[in-house]
């Protein structure tokens, strides 16, 4: 009732993630509604409750709200997207590459890849080629922070990438996976002139017992920080 009559939105709000908590699908359409609301805030409570039920009529319903045009709504239902529904698959591989939003973009890659679908998870890996630094970054940064054996050859594409920024994070993130590294898989940034990768590439070669090649030291042993100079002679390099 509070959903559907109160006058005070900060009261409807809190009835919908009150709602969602609840996890009765009945609650699905009166949540829905809410999509026509002139306050945002009441709208991403809406978002977010649909994504707390459980059941696929309400995954299904949450999709209508990556019409919306504010990006925080549309990222807070990406984030609880339930990936068993084939609807909601296809409005993530819809989302992955055609979302305005960076961070919607990104999110919709990290769904697919944790939909343990393979195949929707390889186009969910596809993310670390997006145009955008800030999209490459978030994945290389969630696959440091949740290891796994399949995200090795994205990380390894993405130690190829233009920006320093994502090869840093993508030797960051290849150090905390399970799996032993070759010298030749990262061979491309052996000599890399940007401080953050070569202190990346030095905290490689420790978590994963790496014999770096004698052109590799040289360039860590005139780098421009001081920090990557004395992290060399502290490893004894």
């Amino acid at each position: 009732r509070l959903v559907n009559s109160s006058p005070f939105e900060g009261t409807k709000q809190a009835a919908m993630i009150e709602a969602g908590r609840l996890g009765d699908p009945v609650f699905a359409g009166a949540l829905s509604r809410q999509f026509a609301s002139n306050s945002w805030q009441t709208r991403l409570a809406a978002a977010k409750a649909l994504t707390m039920l459980p059941g696929d009529e309400a995954a299904v319903i949450s999709m209508t709200f990556l019409q919306e045009i504010d990006p925080e709504v549309r990222w807070t239902v990406t984030c609880g997207a339930n990936t068993a529904n084939s609807v909601v698959v296809k409005r993530m591989l819809w989302s992955a590459v055609n979302d305005p939003s960076d961070a919607v973009r990104a999110m919709s890659c990290w769904k697919l890849i944790e939909s343990g679908k393979p195949k929707d998870a390889s186009e969910g890996y596809k993310g670390v080629r997006d145009d955008s630094i800030g999209v490459r970054l978030e994945l290389v940064q969630r696959m440091g922070a949740s290891p796994s054996p399949k995200h090795r050859d994205a990380l390894l594409v993405a130690i190829a990438d233009s920006s320093w920024l994502v090869r840093a994070a993508a030797l960051s993130s290849l150090a905390k996976q399970s799996e032993p590294v070759k010298v030749d898989e990262i061979g491309n940034v052996l000599e890399d002139k940007f401080p953050a990768v070569q202190l990346a590439l030095l905290d490689l070669a420790k978590a994963k017992s790496l014999s770096l090649p004698p052109a590799a030291i040289a360039n860590l042993k005139t780098s421009l920080d001081a920090r990557v100079v004395e992290r060399v002679k502290e490893l004894g390099l």
